[in-house]
């Protein structure tokens, strides 16, 4: 996962909507997330077929980013089979949207 190389000055000059972007479309690599991500790419690539891969845990620790940041990865190594084969799905996800109480 791309880490920040730290804050850019000129962004205290931009408007509160544009400071408002920058942090929402920012993401900073924590290194237990770093971490995760690496043990998670190994177990992908190493995982028998039909293999299920849970990743669960408290809202708000990445879990979304994550998923996204592993699915544009395969998606990209796999690029080639992916045209040879234009049925092949490089990754299957499901997403359990938390209900309006916060408990499942």
């Amino acid at each position: 996962m791309a880490a920040t190389t730290g804050f850019p000055r000129a962004l205290l000059m931009q408007s509160a909507t544009e400071r408002r972007n920058y942090f929402r479309d920012c993401t900073i690599a924590h290194p237990h997330l770093a971490e995760v991500y690496q043990h998670l790419r190994t177990e992908i690539a190493t995982v028998d077929p039909g293999t299920l891969i849970f990743v669960f845990g408290p809202s708000g620790i990445g879990k979304t980013t994550l998923l996204q940041r592993i699915s544009q990865k395969v998606t990209e190594e796999m690029s080639a089979a992916l045209v040879e084969d234009v049925s092949r799905i490089p990754l299957v996800t499901v997403e359990a949207l938390s209900p309006e109480t916060g408990n499942f």
